[in-house]
């Protein structure tokens, strides 16, 4: 996994969704956030992701926390001229990457190797839903019970482990 806690890790995250001083993204999953029942996740990020975060930050208070060294966003899609563009820099990146390290995992099978091993965990199977940003299916979920930040947080930080992110060496 890369140097985040969900491999969806959110080319469009806000300045206003990260929390500098916990150390927290707290927002709802970007594909479906305009669904009322998707739940806002606060995930505490790894001392990796914060550290990475710190160093790549655009420096901007308002809008996206990750910009290319051009100014524009990591990701984008777009219609332009009646033709359908994308630009996906952190695909490109991590290829690169992948290629370089002999890395045999693409980034969405690291996404189901995480939510794999909390499923297969009898202590954190249960914020498996919460880790994806899915939205609860049962009633009570939904609008009874707040969602287990403090279970979330020792479940993200059992993945660190599990995952081998914590033997990491950063090297800018």
């Amino acid at each position: 996994m890369p140097l985040h806690n969900n491999t969806h890790f959110p080319p469009d995250l806000e300045a206003h969704e990260l929390d500098w001083e916990e150390g927290r993204i707290v927002r709802k999953r970007s594909k479906t956030r305009s669904h009322e029942n998707v739940p806002e996740v606060s995930y505490k990020l790894w001392p990796e992701t914060l550290e990475l975060l710190t160093y790549e930050w655009s420096g901007d208070d308002t809008g996206r926390v990750l910009l290319n060294r051009d100014g524009f966003p990591l990701w984008s899609e777009r219609y332009k001229d009646g033709k359908y563009t994308k630009t996906d820099n952190i695909r490109n990146a991590f290829a690169r990457l992948a290629k370089k390290k002999d890395i045999k995992k693409s980034l969405i099978s690291l996404k189901k190797t995480s939510a794999s091993r909390l499923r297969n965990n009898d202590k954190y199977n249960s914020v498996r839903s919460l880790f994806l940003g899915h939205a609860e299916v049962r009633i009570a979920d939904q609008h009874y019970a707040e969602n287990p930040k403090e279970l979330l947080d020792r479940a993200l930080e059992w993945l660190r482990g599990e995952l081998g992110i914590d033997q990491l060496q950063l090297k800018k």
